[in-house]
């Protein structure tokens, strides 16, 4: 929230000026609001009002520090949690992603040498109509691969994504943050070209699937990283200091692991070909049903919980601080004409 807090009484006020780290707010309700209008073409009208209302009122805290500055922090939203609402995927997607780093300090402590890469593995684009079947094939071949001998993983997590392709068809694929011994790149490396052959074995295919594989790389210079949820990016602020913690390090393999299990474009469909939004929708709908979006094994089932996230709210990636909560919070509103949060009314706590 910068430096100065939100005058009282100022309606006129927008979240996104109030805290410019919650703007991608405005951007994810407005999407879930085309999505919620979709779904009622689709005749899904449970869905349709349960995201329509999603996050419809958000209620920060004001936290300040010593120097009096302050900032906002989410304290309560009504969540729908409807799977491909745009505002709940993104806010499991950030849960995963806090959750996740959390464990890092520990789990790079009692591993200390150990090296993290980033796999990709795909498959050829699918019938939607044949996407649970391709999912579920998907997830048997990596059964296989993680239990040959040369599967070089201590720990894995994995992210399925689906895009629509070309002319309307599926294309589902893993992402996996993997972490190695650190002999891996000298004694048990795996080529890319093996990647791909060990792959296409599992999945048992004539053809060779498109697979990359790489390094999560140290960098030279430690960088203190805050998240832009809206691009799925880390925002560096290098201090060109020495690297003395690699967690640092992991977090752009973090955030390109764990992500929408189907970006909003895909759900809104404007540049669909052949099949329309309400109908692409409501199959997807049907296909991903009661299916898992993470998975995780090996050692990092002793740092995580593989269960589905409940809280929603506490899902910012941030360094512990020795902020003070102040003795009233700020509600923001939805309005739907301005397709922004504005500022409501503060209450006290």
């Amino acid at each position: 929230m910068g430096d100065t807090p939100v005058v009282d009484g100022d309606s006129s006020l927008w979240l996104s000026d109030a805290s410019p780290k919650d703007k991608p707010w405005d951007q994810h309700k407005q999407q879930a609001r085309q999505v919620a209008s979709i779904y009622t073409q689709a005749d899904y009208e449970k869905y349709s009002k349960r995201i329509w209302e999603c996050s419809q009122s958000l209620e920060f805290r004001v936290l300040s520090d010593d120097q009096g500055g302050s900032h906002l922090k989410l304290h309560s939203a009504r969540f729908c949690r409807v799977r491909l609402c745009p505002v709940c995927q993104w806010r499991r997607s950030m849960m995963w992603r806090a959750r996740f780093l959390k464990a890092l300090p520990k789990i790079c402590a009692d591993y200390p040498k150990a090296q993290f890469i980033f796999l990709t593995l795909t498959v050829r684009n699918c019938r939607l109509e044949d996407l649970r079947q391709t999912i579920a094939w998907m997830n048997a071949s990596w059964l296989k691969m993680i239990k040959r001998k040369n599967f070089p993983a201590l720990g894995w997590i994995k992210c399925i994504e689906v895009t629509r392709g070309e002319t309307d068809l599926a294309h589902p694929h893993f992402h996996c943050l993997l972490m190695v011994n650190s002999n891996y790149f000298t004694i048990n490396y795996i080529s890319q070209a093996n990647w791909t052959k060990m792959w296409k074995e599992c999945l048992k295919v004539d053809y060779t699937p498109i697979v990359n594989v790489k390094r999560v790389k140290n960098r030279k210079h430690k960088s203190k990283q805050s998240v832009d949820t809206d691009n799925d990016v880390t925002v560096n602020n290098t201090e060109n200091r020495p690297v003395d913690n690699p967690i640092d390090d992991i977090i752009a393999g973090v955030l390109e692991t764990i992500k929408y299990s189907v970006k909003p474009a895909d759900l809104i469909g404007e540049d669909h070909l052949f099949v329309t939004p309400q109908d692409w929708l409501a199959e997807l709908t049907r296909q991903l049903h009661k299916t898992r979006s993470i998975a995780l094994g090996g050692i990092f089932k002793q740092y995580l919980s593989e269960d589905e996230p409940e809280d929603l709210i506490n899902a910012e990636i941030e360094e512990e601080t020795d902020l003070d909560e102040e003795g009233y919070n700020y509600i923001f509103e939805w309005r739907e004409i301005m397709r922004r949060y504005a500022y409501k009314e503060t209450v006290d706590r």
